[in-house]
């Protein structure tokens, strides 16, 4: 059985296997003084798995003001302190960008990501695939790419 996670507006079932995520930022840090980065950033693969013949992923692209103007990628961002857990910082972006809100968070696909801000501060990234419930969201277009 698994725990349901209530933040706030953001209620989700994590995978089984993610144990490791549900814990805050400092928390996975602090227990791997091994690592090399110092700043986690987590991101929503959200997969459109409708009864279409094509399957689609929510992509959104960055603003005018964004650093890397144009790209597109999926919701995410940093894990904040004051995010209860990795996974909680990855609903809370899909949820800000997106306005989708996680049903079920499941283990990072191809591990981690690590990349480096043009200040110089190294970043691990997680990808986690991610189920919405699109029941209450309106209809919109696929963005030809």
């Amino acid at each position: 059985m698994h725990q349901l996670f209530d933040i706030g507006y953001l209620n989700y079932k994590p995978g089984s296997s993610v144990a490791d995520f549900t814990i805050s930022k400092q928390t996975f840090l602090t227990s791997r003084p091994e690592v090399s980065f110092g700043y986690i950033a987590s991101s929503s693969l959200v997969l459109d798995a409708t009864a279409t013949s094509e399957h689609h992923i929510l992509l959104l692209k960055r603003a005018e003001t964004d650093d890397s103007v144009g790209k597109w990628e999926p919701t995410g961002g940093a894990c904040d302190n004051c995010d209860k857990g990795i996974l909680s910082a990855a609903a809370r972006e899909l949820h800000k960008e997106a306005g989708l809100d996680a049903k079920w968070i499941g283990s990072p696909v191809n591990k981690h990501h690590f990349f480096t801000l043009n200040n110089g501060k190294r970043v691990c990234q997680y990808n986690f695939p991610v189920r919405v419930d699109m029941s209450n969201q309106a209809s919109s277009e696929a963005i030809p790419g």
